[in-house]
Parts: C-alpha cells; structure tokens; sequence
C-alpha cells in the first residue's frame, strides 16, 4: 500500500496500515470488507488500529451521512451515535447485575444492514466529507476485500459450470466499478480427489517430486534467466514426494499477464489445520529444552514470574498438541485427502482465463499408467505420520528427561532441539531450507587423511 511521508510515496503491507473491520458482503460471509487510513501510519508507533478518539469521529460522521441517505424506516433501527452504541453494546454484560463489579462488561456485537441502493452515496460523501480541512489524519482512506473459504462455496467438477456459479455470485454482491483490476487478485484452483464410490477404501494423493519439477519446467517457456523463485516442500522427510510454490520473474510473460505466483500441495494439510495454527510450529516450545535454573534466572532478572517463561505452560501446550495428532490421526481413517494446484492472479488476467476455462472439458481424468502422484490408502499413511510422532516425540522426551529434568546439559539442549524440529517437519510439507538446524547447502569436502577412525 502506498504511504504517503515527508520523503515521497512508501510502500508497506497492508497489515500494518491502521485499520478497521466494517463488515461482510452479502452471499458471501467469509468475504470481509475493511477500511484502511494511509495518513494515520506512523513508522515509529507502529499501530493497527483506530484510538477512541479516531473511531468515534469516523463512526459519528458515517451515522451522520447515512441519516441522509437512508429514509428514516431504516435508520430507526440503527444507533444515534457513537456513544449510543457503546453503550448498547455492554447493556448485556453489565446491567444484568450478575458480574463482579471488578470485571469488564462483556461486549455484544452489533450488526446493521445496509442497503445496496445508497451504499454509492454515502461513500462519495463520505470522502468528500474526510478530505475536507480539519480531517487530514482521516483521508486518503482506502477499501480492502478479504475472502477466504471460497474453495468449500465454489466447486465443480465442471471449470465452466464452476465459473458460471462464482460470478453469478460475484455479480450479485460487489461492484466491479470500484475495483482496481490490476490489484485486485483472485485465486483459482484444482484438486483430484480419489472418488468414494470408486475405491473399496479410502485414498490420499501426494504431489510427486518429479512431475512437479517437470511442471515447473513447462512453466518456464523455454526463456533463459526467467527469473523464477521456487522453493519446494519435502513432505513428511520423504524424497519422492513435495509441495511446490513458485513465482516468475518480473520480466516474465506471466507476470506481465497477470499471474503473481502458483502452488502444488496436498489436502493432507487439513487433517492438522486449527486455523492456521500448526503442530509444534510455535518456538516457544522449544522453552522445553533450556534448563530449569536458567528459568528461574531469567525470570529473575526480567521481574516476572512466568509469563512467556511458564515451563508447565510449555509442558501443557506440547501435551496438548501430542493429543490433537493423535486424535486428528484417529478420526480421518475414512477420509479421502487429494492433491491441489492454486494460482493468483489478477482480475483482468482471470477474465482472460475465464474464456479458456469454458473450453475445457466437463469432467478431466489423470493417466492411471502413469499419474503424477503417489497413491496411498489414507490408513497407511496416518499410520506412517503417527509413527513419526512416536519416534520422534520418544526422543525429544527421553533426551530431556533421562537426568529426570533437573539438569539440562548444552549438549542435552541441542539434541531434544534437534528432535524437536525433526517432529516439526516430518508430518507435513515443510520447507527444510528455512531450518538452518537440518538443512546444509553447502558441500563440505572432507580429505580422507583428515579422517581420524576410532
């Protein structure tokens, strides 16, 4: 996002623009509508969010415009201001007289719906409105569409049929006169799924090594020094299979179209999925493998008692994350996981897509003689995930408890990091480049009279 500064124009992420949430889009829930202020960024503070102040003026000025343009059948319904509602939105938690008065009030969400008929109006004189004198902090202020989940909403087995159903969709609830079609990025997707009916049990498909860099390679165009930036995702500490994400380079025909950049994984991802959080990826764990003196020196010398540094927290989150695998393993005997390839793209270079997609064929089948994956039935391999926790969670608890967990050597420290890590990685697609701790680059060429037998 461009951020106007004393120097000229930067360029920062969106997530650290303050911000706020405005509400969801009609037919689709999971699309969430923001708003975003670039005059109120400040490199030194750092902040994401509206103060008090900054919110009730917005919020006041929004009632205020909307009182305007909706009749007075609507807004009956609506809040007089910024401070009716917040009032209102504590009525439930501290007016039933059944809290400690030391508590906060409990918050109650408050939704509106507005009509698309005056939706044109109220944000034409809302700009007009903030980039009048006295408003700067609050100008410049920019709408962001966030959606997620579509993949659930939107599926076919038809890429026609398919296309038909997201823009009947699409037309129905946005706009398209407010989009910045360059910037305005979409994802599409495939996915081949072993069908149930098809097979006496269910099945997984994993992405093989070898065909994805033969894709790779056909993406590529035959143009020297393209500029590609790939990385892939060995899965489950195995050689023949991987995910793959890559983006071309800026000189690149598919970057100029309009395609940002493209990914190759496997479903099984979902089988530990809990929003985004997954197993043994927080680094506080490995708090697990530092000894319990130096605990309590820090703790001392920082003036806290826990806090970050809580080692039976640690414990706890580590137990509990043992028991979602086990019972995440357990539960998905039955399920079918497959292989899938997304692409982001811009809007205009997805209109363009769209025409081919109609073209394709009602229902794509693979080469059974020779697929692009590996095809295991789903027990096998929940099977040989589960016995990766074992052997490695064995060895990180017996390394850090064979001194009964009094006394954590160095050298104790890095070997239950190491297994640690290796737990990290061996149940999903992980890149291994990223964990300096297992991966080498670098060839070391040892003479064989510098090696000493014994």
């Amino acid at each position: 996002m461009a951020i106007p500064i004393a120097a000229g124009i930067r360029t920062v992420s969106y997530h650290q623009v303050p911000h706020i949430y405005l509400g969801t889009l009609f037919y689709f829930e999971d699309c969430r509508l923001y708003i975003f202020f670039p005059n109120l960024y400040d490199e030194d503070t750092q902040r994401t969010f509206l103060i008090d102040v900054e919110y009730e003026q917005f919020m006041n000025f929004l009632l205020h415009i909307q009182g305007n343009v909706y009749d007075s059948l609507l807004m009956q319904h609506f809040p007089s201001s910024w401070a009716d509602a917040a009032c209102k939105d504590k009525g439930r938690g501290s007016e039933q007289g059944i809290q400690a008065d030391t508590r906060e009030p409990c918050k109650q969400m408050l939704h509106y719906i507005l009509l698309p008929s005056g939706l044109h109006l109220v944000w034409n004189q809302l700009q007009d409105r903030l980039s009048s004198i006295g408003f700067h902090d609050l100008d410049l202020q920019t709408l962001l569409l966030n959606a997620k989940n579509m993949k659930t909403l939107f599926r076919s087995e038809d890429p026609g049929v398919l296309l038909q159903q997201f823009l009947h969709g699409w037309n129905f609830a946005i706009d398209d006169t407010y989009l910045v079609p360059n910037q305005t990025l979409i994802d599409i997707g495939k996915e081949v799924v072993a069908s149930k009916h098809e097979n006496m049990y269910p099945q997984t498909y994993l992405w093989k090594t070898c065909c994805l860099k033969k894709t790779l390679y056909e993406f590529h165009l035959g143009i020297p020094k393209s500029g590609f930036v790939t990385q892939f995702y060995p899965w489950a500490l195995t050689g023949t299979t991987c995910n793959m994400t890559f983006r071309a380079g800026k000189r690149h025909p598919f970057t100029k179209a309009g395609l940002m950049y493209s990914q190759f994984y496997s479903s099984t991802k979902e089988i530990f999925n809990a929003a985004k959080i997954f197993p043994f990826n927080s680094t506080s764990v490995e708090g697990l493998t530092v000894d319990p003196t130096l605990y309590k020196l820090w703790n001392k010398d920082t003036g806290r008692s826990g806090g970050s540094w809580d080692r039976g927290k640690l414990q706890k989150a580590y137990l509990t994350t043992k028991n979602r695998l086990c019972t995440a393993l357990q539960s998905s005997q039955k399920k079918c996981c497959g292989m899938r390839e997304e692409h982001r793209m811009s809007w205009t270079f997805f209109q363009w897509v769209g025409k081919s997609v109609r073209q394709l064929p009602a229902t794509q089948y693979i080469d059974a003689s020779n697929p692009p994956c590996h095809l295991l039935s789903i027990t096998l391999m929940c099977k040989f995930l589960y016995s990766n926790m074992i052997k490695f969670g064995y060895g990180f608890e017996y390394v850090l408890g064979k001194d009964c967990g009094i006394y954590i050597s160095t050298e104790t420290m890095k070997v239950a990091t190491m297994f640690l890590h290796l737990l990290r990685v061996s149940l999903g697609g992980v890149l291994l480049a990223a964990d300096l701790g297992l991966w080498i680059d670098i060839g070391i060429h040892i003479p064989i009279t510098d090696l000493l037998w014994y």
